[in-house]
């Protein structure tokens, strides 16, 4: 047996980086011919033994939704053939190599019925073409043994290497293409492939089986094999990498072919020509993961003189494969945060720039930096899967390498960056001169490292909440009922361990939410950070704000009157202040506008008669003169319809808290700011105390207090009558007992002075979540719809979201998991018309991860926050161009987000309230319907749901059912 190693799943083999030592490797390279006084070349193998065994019976390839795949596994057994001395391959050796191919059961495959493919690539430090793709293997290999078949290649071992795919004089050795050089002393790998054709609900499939070997070749005494990214960084994202129809799936297999100087196949009736692309393995990769933030497709390059150029002609990056077909990769983006919402520093001269530069310029800046998600981290550590070589991502830069991302640079001209310029480069020699791994902002690691991952920046904050209990007036049964105030004890560490203070945070948050059965929102409320004194653990009630609350009616023939607030205590400190307000003359418009429909306490809308006669930030009371006024603040008129806020909106109250008769009048009216000198607080009664006078007029108040369990659920995230109790909303309906989550996160503000210029973050601590029972609940009942954040970042690595003020599944499903909540559109402009869009999780995750394979991807629009002043404060985000990367079934790959062995997902539970339902909760409609969102598919939804609201989807799609749900999502 040669001097072989033998792999089928662990062998490194993945090159991205351009060896440095290549050049000596070449210097030291001798003839292959047979030294003096050794053996010439052995002939051809003559034919093997006929084997005992043999075949099997034929594999049924008809599969349904209930078969299981057989399996290949593909293992080489031994590589024959070598000359040398000690086992190694000379020039002119034939290669021979015995292979199994079993199933999954352990038994044999039979050969014909399988297509089987070898080649031969090298060296591993810079592989080229050696063998061309044989086609034949399967047809003509010869059993040797019970299950063990021989394949004989039937050229030698050329003299110099082969020409890459696609070959034109575009590409050449400063390339690192080494075509018709001669072959050099070292690791040189046979990769072996099969596929099974097979249909799947009579649709035409591949499966497919791998098997790399490692070899030496000349003088070479060790193998070194090549792995600078693995399989297991790739199925990270892709679940099970899979191209060219299913037939490759190995990344070991991919770089045999993707070598130095391999191009597209550039016709001209193919997207008009694609000359100058690479498919170079490095380089091919680099681009299409950075697709949507390469310069060359934003039309940013760089003049002879070296400046950036942000007028260039943009070029889409497309890559023609078989059959001629047209791949572009110019709207991907690598799904791995920060960087996927928060960009990297800002360069020199970014605050000088116009807004096109800087909106370029930021696009640039959230590419792919987090070089760890595929090469593993540098120091051996970290979270993701290190590959054996992947340290060579870092201690190798190369032009190829390097500049398929940063594709503007031009290395025969000079480039200019940063107020530093640099110089032509020929070749890569000089690369490793000013990027070393890391030490300085031009070193590979540290130029890549997001702010938000350099502990010198950000020190990290996590929050850990120790316990939840009742507290106040309550009846000590250890559960919260309606009326008790919600204790909470949490500490605050950073990621040494060591403790925060309150007093370090920008932000801290409150969220209660629940039943985890069918989440709505309870609470949502800024934290006052100057209500937490001293060092942690802190023990707290949770706030609430009270918004312009009617406290009674002073007189200015009386200067020492005193009002007292419906709750107490008030929270008197920074962050949250007492304000009062006294209501002074108004001259109201002639007809008094009135409500034309009832409007109900918890109700954040009323319909008035005119709504022309009101404006933004204009204060209003209801039923003015009854005893049963009710003050609130507008914040935007949609035709005769006035909403007041979001529960997350600061200084705007969020709905009514009395019931409200078709036909009352609704006043403008002029408020004013009390000066704060004029007036004593007694805090813990609430009681305020008038020192100067007031004045005629209603005096109302606006303060934080301790939060109180409320009888009744209030309206949820941007709430509108668009999504009634039918998608699970159960505003108004009292509290149900169940399990509950309080969810607290807080972020520290960030400068990062660089390059002339300060870019500000915010070092947010993901969501620290304890659940809690309240009324007649006795067990906790976890929220099991996903089976662990963990799912989220096995792609996303960590996700941040709303500037970064939000980190992680915790912080995302407190307020995207209730049902009903809506994106802004009732608040982004006046006279903007409400949409039928929720941000509910098991509605909008869907629709985001299945893109751009919705049939109505291009009206899937989410308004979000935006970073300019009302009315424009909202961003549209469209999903139009994200495609799932798990493979083979994308968005069908159910368990990829929901977790392996979860079933929670199969069948919409059931969500109606306990004891108030109304009418029929839509919940097939609401999961399924977000990814199936045709006409057709949406007209059979409603037709299998009686007009009373009740769905029928069960009786099909139902577990265990014809078409059951996790039936209809297998993929193959």
């Amino acid at each position: 047996m040669s001097r072989a190693t033998l792999t089928s799943g662990t062998a490194s083999l993945l090159r991205l980086h351009r060896s440095l030592i290549i050049v000596v490797l070449v210097s030291l390279a001798v003839g292959c011919a047979p030294k003096d006084g050794s053996d010439g070349a052995p002939g051809l193998p003559g034919p093997p033994g006929a084997s005992a065994v043999g075949p099997g019976a034929p594999t049924d390839s008809g599969l349904t939704r209930d078969d299981d795949l057989p399996g290949i596994t593909v293992t080489v057994t031994e590589v024959k053939g070598a000359s040398g001395v000690g086992g190694t391959f000379q020039v002119g050796d034939f290669v021979t190599f015995h292979f199994t191919v079993k199933k999954d059961d352990g038994s044999d495959w039979n050969l014909d019925e399988l297509s089987g493919r070898a080649l031969v690539s090298g060296p591993t430090v810079n592989y080229q073409r050696v063998l061309v793709e044989r086609t034949d293997v399967a047809a003509t290999a010869a059993p040797v043994a019970a299950g063990v078949h021989s394949y004989t290649f039937p050229t030698a071992i050329p003299g110099s290497y082969l020409a890459p795919l696609n070959d034109t004089a575009t590409f050449g050795a400063g390339d690192g293409e080494w075509a018709g050089t001669s072959l050099i002393s070292g690791t040189y790998t046979l990769g072996l492939y099969f596929v099974w054709s097979f249909t799947f609900e009579e649709a035409g499939k591949r499966d497919a089986g791998s098997a790399v070997a490692n070899f030496l070749l000349g003088t070479a005494t060790t193998i070194t094999p090549r792995e600078v990214i693995g399989q297991e960084n790739c199925n990270a994202c892709h679940e099970d990498l899979r191209i060219h129809g299913d037939m490759r799936r190995d990344v070991r297999i991919c770089v045999l072919c993707h070598t130095s100087g391999a191009e597209d196949k550039n016709v001209a009736t193919a997207a008009g020509g694609t000359p100058d692309i690479t498919i170079d393995f490095r380089v091919m990769i680099h681009k299409i993961h950075n697709g949507s933030h390469l310069p060359s497709v934003l039309g940013v390059t760089t003049m002879p003189g070296g400046d950036r150029e942000y007028a260039a002609t943009p070029k889409p990056y497309q890559i023609v494969g078989f059959g001629n077909s047209v791949h572009d990769f110019s709207e991907v983006a690598f799904p791995v945060w920060p960087n996927a919402a928060l960009p990297m520093p800002r360069d020199t001269g970014y605050a000088a720039a116009s807004a096109t530069i800087r909106g370029l310029e930021d696009q640039v800046r959230t590419g792919v930096t987090d070089c760890e998600k595929c090469h593993g981290d540098p120091d051996g550590a970290g979270p993701f899967a290190a590959p054996a070589q992947g340290i060579l991502a870092y201690s190798q830069p190369t032009r190829r390498a390097c500049g398929a991302c940063h594709d503007d640079v031009d290395f025969d001209g000079l480039y200019t960056s940063n107020g530093q310029t640099m110089p032509e480069q020929a070749t890569d020699s000089a690369c490793v001169l000013c990027h070393e791994i890391s030490g300085t902002h031009l070193d590979v690691v540290d130029a890549h490292r997001h702010p938000l991952f350099d502990p010198l920046v950000n020190a990290g904050l996590h929050i850990d909440v120790t316990t939840v209990a009742e507290a106040g007036t309550n009846d000590g049964d250890g559960t919260l009922d309606p009326g008790e105030k919600i204790s909470v004890t949490f500490g605050m560490i950073d990621d040494l361990g060591n403790s925060v203070d309150a007093n370090q945070l920008g932000s801290f948050f409150s969220v209660v939410s629940g039943p985890t059965t069918n989440q709505n929102l309870v609470l949502y409320e800024a934290f006052p950070l100057a209500a937490l004194p001293g060092s942690p653990p802190y023990t707290t009630f949770l706030p609430e704000r009270i918004q312009f609350e009617r406290v009674g009616v002073s007189t200015a023939l009386d200067s020492n009157e005193s009002f007292t607030s419906i709750r107490f205590p008030h929270w008197s400190v920074q962050g949250a202040a007492t304000d009062v307000w006294v209501r002074g003359a108004s001259i109201p418009p002639a007809p008094l506008p009135n409500l034309t429909a009832a409007a109900p306490a918890l109700q954040n809308y009323i319909d008035v008669s005119d709504g022309g006669v009101f404006a933004r930030n204009d204060f209003i009371v209801i039923a003015d003169g009854t005893g049963s006024e009710e003050y609130r603040k507008i914040q935007t008129v949609e035709v005769n319809r006035l909403w007041f806020s979001s529960p997350y909106t600061a200084n705007y109250p969020t709905a009514l808290t009395l019931a409200h008769a078709a036909g009352e009048t609704v006043t403008p009216v002029s408020i004013t700011l009390v000066d704060p000198a004029g007036y004593n607080l007694d805090a813990p009664s609430g009681t305020i105390d008038e020192m100067t006078e007031f004045g005629d007029g209603e005096v109302l108040v606006s303060y934080t207090t301790d939060f109180v369990v409320p009888a009744k659920f209030g309206p949820t995230l941007n709430d509108t009558p668009t999504m009634d109790e039918s998608w699970g909303k159960w505003a108004g309906k009292s509290l149900a007992s169940g399990t509950y989550t309080v969810t607290l996160w807080g972020y520290r503000n960030l400068s990062v002075p660089l390059f002339g210029e300060t870019t500000t973050y915010r070092g947010t601590s993901p969501g620290a979540a304890k659940q809690f029972l309240v009324g007649a609940a006795t067990t906790i009942e976890p929220y099991d719809l996903i089976s662990s954040g963990e799912n989220c970042t096995t792609c996303h690595e960590d996700v941040f979201f709303h500037g970064g003020s939000r980190r992680g599944f915790t912080t995302c499903i407190a307020c995207h998991g209730n049902l009903g909540a809506e994106d802004r559109a009732p608040y982004v402009a006046p006279g903007a018309p409400v949409t039928e869009v929720t941000v509910s999780f098991r509605t909008m995750l869907h629709k985001i991860h299945m893109g751009a394979e919705l049939v109505n991807a291009s009206n899937y629009v989410v308004n979000g926050f935006g970073s300019t002043p009302y009315p424009n404060n909202f961003t549209e985000h469209t999903y139009d161009h994200i495609e799932f990367p798990a493979l083979p079934g994308g968005v069908r790959e159910c368990a990829k987000c929901h977790g392996v062995g979860n079933t929670a997902w199969m069948e919409p539970s059931e969500r109606a309230h306990p004891t108030e339902s109304v009418i029929p909760i839509r919940a097939w409609r609401a999961v399924c319907g977000a990814c199936h969102d045709s006409n057709a598919a949406q007209a059979h939804i409603d037709g299998q749901t009686a007009p009373s609201g009740a769905e029928a989807c069960a009786v099909c799609h139902g577990t265990d059912r014809e078409w059951a749900v996790e039936r209809m999502h297998r993929s193959e």
